[in-house]
């Protein structure tokens, strides 16, 4: 999901993730991470992000930075993948 915000008269787009699709970075204790979706050699795997929030919404939160509008987003069972981990997507 995504959604515009309006910053000084700008409209943007930013995605949207659902709260459950955050986790703490493996790599910086104090910032937070998403396991993204990705393609690798004929494989589906996880790749961890590192990413920068902007303002919750509900059981969403807005991504200032680290996933673009469009990438696939694990939103169930983050603590359970590793990075790098062959993964099969189940859509809801």
């Amino acid at each position: 999901a995504s959604m515009s915000v309006n910053e000084t008269t700008a409209l943007t787009e930013v995605p949207v993730v659902p709260l459950t699709a955050v986790t703490r970075s493996k790599s910086d204790p104090n910032a937070y991470a998403v396991l993204v979706v990705e393609d690798g050699g004929g494989k589906t795997i996880a790749r961890m992000r590192n990413v920068t929030l902007g303002e919750s919404y509900g059981n969403s939160v807005a991504v200032k930075s680290g996933v673009k509008p469009g990438e696939t987003v694990i939103t169930t069972g983050v603590t359970q993948v590793a990075e790098g981990e062959e993964i099969r997507v189940m859509h809801e």
